[in-house]
């Protein structure tokens, strides 16, 4: 391709110089940039020449970027022109690329066969099919770790970490990492001191809570007392030694409720009715006692308090067996 030749000035008629980028045999395209001005002109050199796309008769293909213009002409004065550019470098595979070599990678990295972003070593470190260092769950060449129990005994400790041992990228797990599980609600806890404390269900050993003349009574040191006295009823959380229980059917009458529901009994017990002929009391009793007639004592499942309704077991039926707790109901026999 021809440069831009530049334009005559003043009086003198001199034309521009050609360009002098055509293609010669043997020899590569690209036009050089602008030619020099004429005598006395005064004009702006031509831009650059392109690089030339195509040869000559035994010509190269693919010319060389043009160089920009420089001389004027006599008593001209003119500018240079801009200089063509250069053709983009190569690049490497992108990551995921199977490779063999990092040198052939863009990111410099081979790691697992394949092209990676990282160089991707050591323990718990592989590359995805994608390119991307990943820890795998394991890694056999991580030990085993192992682990001290804790105090809290409403938690299940690990003993020892022999699998999914990666932490992280290049990183194996440690005695740090050993870990625990909450034990089941209703598991029994701090039994040295209580035969009320259960564990939540999320690792903490609480004591059951009872639903008392409508605030939350802590069951251990004190008790929902249940009193009747005529037609009277009343519930208060009391001190322990406050609630002096009777029989069931003494008026007036006290008896002591620990539990509201099936939940606050340990598991394997019921929230169920003693009714005997010197005391009454509402506690959790074991399930395959908790349904009982005796010539002593009777028992009765709790099935309907003010916070829970159940289904009675065993397929009994759930009635009004006394008024001494209205709103309670109790699994007939």
């Amino acid at each position: 391709m021809s440069g831009v030749s530049g334009a005559s000035a003043g009086s003198d008629d001199s034309s521009a110089g050609s360009d002098d980028s055509s293609a010669g045999s043997d020899s590569s395209a690209g036009g050089s940039g602008g030619s020099s001005a004429g005598a006395g002109g005064r004009d702006a050199g031509g831009s650059s020449g392109s690089g030339g796309n195509s040869a000559g008769a035994g010509g190269r293909a693919g010319g060389s970027s043009g160089s920009g213009g420089s001389s004027a002409g006599a008593g001209g004065r003119a500018a240079g022109g801009s200089s063509g550019s250069g053709g983009s470098a190569g690049s490497g595979a992108p990551l995921g690329t199977a490779c063999t070599q990092a040198n052939k990678c863009a990111s410099g990295f081979c790691s697992d066969g394949v092209c990676c972003d990282l160089a991707c070593t050591g323990p718990c470190a592989q590359c995805s099919a994608a390119g991307k260092c990943t820890a795998p769950q394991d890694d056999a060449t991580c030990p085993v770790v192992s682990c001290s129990p804790g105090t809290n005994e409403c938690l299940n400790y690990d003993t020892e970490i022999s699998s999914n041992r990666c932490r992280s990228v290049g990183l194996c797990k440690t005695a740090q990492d050993c870990g625990s599980s909450a034990k089941p609600a209703q598991t029994a806890c701090n039994t040295a001191s209580s035969n009320f404390a259960l564990c939540n269900g999320t690792g903490t050993c609480t004591a059951p809570v009872v639903k008392c003349g409508g605030v939350d009574c802590a069951i251990g040191s004190k008790v929902c007392c249940s009193r009747h006295s005529g037609s009277t009823f009343t519930q208060t959380c009391d001190d322990v030694a406050n609630c002096k229980q009777t029989p069931w059917d003494t008026n007036p009458g006290a008896t002591p409720t620990e539990c509201d529901e099936h939940t606050d009994c340990r598991a394997g017990y019921l929230c169920s009715l003693l009714s005997a002929s010197g005391e009454s009391r509402v506690y959790c009793r074991l399930a395959a006692e908790a349904n009982v007639d005796s010539s002593m004592a009777d028992w009765y499942e709790v099935c309907q308090s003010p916070v829970k309704t159940n289904i009675c077991s065993g397929g009994r039926t759930c009635v009004d067996a006394s008024e001494a707790i209205p709103g309670w109901k109790f699994c007939d026999h």
